[in-house]
């Protein structure tokens, strides 16, 4: 993903009724808005162009010189440039106006260039000049951001602070139907909040996630509401609404709504959508690192990494820390009988079975194979010791498991906690199999 100011928001220009167009810092053109395409052609593309090839004259004629193009004052350091230019020698007078592009930092990244007819238009682009910096740094800001959460907070903050709503939620859709995952007020009251929502939801999941953008009004709260959808790949996957209390109290000032609010939101709404699909990615991602894919328990490596944690709290709280390790029994002779699929069914349906044996608290891992491990924290060896035997009796389809347990004591690492309760398994398995045999780190204590 590119983060470059000036190439990043092209999207915001594309759609003007006037000429428009963003320069980098070095000069060239990144992009052009159709109607600056039919005064100065591209030919090739545009980023063959700098702004010394976009020719305008002053009031007499004369042509601007590179020199002194208004582009190249404002990339030499001037806040925003105004100036009656004409686009041909016998042209008509526009107002040109340009102005610099910064980052949240101040850096200098380019420059925003527009020709119109008014000549009161100085606010328009410095509008669109702000909506563009305010695009490419919540763009710099959401690539750094893996959690979808942190990315509708980011989002929604934004959004609340750049369109002067009182109010602004992000929805996802979802199996269950459409859920608020975000929400910003200012001065949005709860009863009113609960409106909006109450609104939203009745019937709203098609209108709300699936239907075009629209604009509301509601006379009795004085609020207008813009649902904006999300969309990624033709798909729709939520929304972000922004609600106005009062901000728009005549029909008439809607077309403001519309106009440039429309465009800021709706590219809002696309750095939503890649956001929350971007997170979605990375998560599903690293649960792929970390989770068995059969029985979507932790794996061997996050195995490792969770108990390292456990023996850190338990050191740091001096709570006591049992670990057990389960292996089913003769478990290749059931698949050789049964055949792998069998064998794969048993296995997701054991861990599944133990798994609600378990607390929450507790870290449940498939080691490899038919071997499983299991943390539990706060635990001593009496409790370990019942949890054991909840788990051995939980076995589901009328098969075996061993287990071996270890209590830590308090000075044993990772590898010596585990090495015991190997130990302890293996006398279990030799014990003749189907019961639990527990051990300390340094010699196995009893045989159940």
């Amino acid at each position: 993903m590119r983060h470059d100011i000036c190439f990043l928001n092209g999207l915001a220009i594309e759609n003007l009724g006037f000429p428009a167009v963003i320069c980098r810092r070095d000069g060239s053109i990144v992009v052009q808005n159709d109607a600056a395409q039919a005064i100065w052609p591209s030919g090739g593309g545009a980023e063959e162009l700098t702004f010394g090839d976009l020719a305008l004259f002053r009031d007499s004629g004369e042509q601007v010189s590179k020199e002194d193009h208004p582009l190249g004052v404002a990339l030499a350091g001037q806040a925003r440039v105004s100036e009656r230019v004409r686009t041909a020698p016998d042209g008509d007078l526009r107002q040109l106006i340009t102005v610099a592009l910064r980052d949240g930092r101040g850096e200098l990244h380019g420059a925003l260039m527009t020709l119109q007819d008014a000549v009161d238009t100085d606010d328009r682009a410095q509008d669109y000049a702000s909506d563009i910096q305010i695009l490419a740094e919540i763009s710099r800001t959401l690539a750094a951001v893996e959690d979808a959460d942190e990315a509708a907070a980011v989002i929604s903050t934004v959004t609340l602070g750049s369109t002067g709503a009182c109010a602004v939620l992000l929805w996802r859709a979802d199996a269950d139907g459409t859920l608020v995952i975000s929400h910003e007020e200012s001065v949005l009251e709860e009863d009113l909040m609960g409106a909006v929502t109450d609104r939203a939801l009745a019937g709203a999941h098609l209108a709300v996630v699936q239907m075009g953008t629209h604009v509301d009004q509601s006379a009795e709260k004085d609020l207008v509401l813009w649902h904006e959808p999300l969309t990624y790949g033709g798909v729709a996957i939520g929304a972000l609404s922004v609600i106005w209390c009062g901000a728009f109290d005549q029909a008439e000032s809607l077309p403001t709504l519309t106009e440039r609010l429309q465009t800021l939101i709706g590219l809002l709404g696309q750095q939503a959508a890649v956001a929350l699909e971007r997170a979605k990615l990375l998560r599903a991602l690293g649960d792929a690192a970390r989770l068995d894919s059969l029985t979507g328990l932790v794996n061997r490596r996050e195995w490792s990494s969770s108990l390292d944690k456990e023996l850190s709290r338990a050191r740091r709280t001096h709570e006591p820390l049992s670990l057990l390790l389960l292996d089913i029994d003769h478990f290749k002779q059931y698949n050789d009988r049964y055949g792998h699929p069998a064998g794969d069914r048993l296995l997701a349906d054991a861990s599944t079975a133990w798994a609600e044996q378990l607390r929450e608290v507790d870290v449940f891992a498939r080691l490899g194979g038919e071997e499983f491990a299991v943390a539990l924290p706060c635990c001593g060896l009496d409790g370990a010791l019942q949890v054991a035997e909840r788990l051995r009796a939980a076995m589901p389809h009328g098969e075996a498991c061993s287990l071996g347990v270890c209590v830590w004591d308090e000075q044993a690492t990772a590898e010596e906690l585990y090495a015991a309760a190997d130990r302890a398994l293996y006398s279990a398995k030799e014990g003749g199999r189907n019961r639990v045999v527990a051990s300390l780190p340094d010699a196995v204590l009893q045989p159940a």
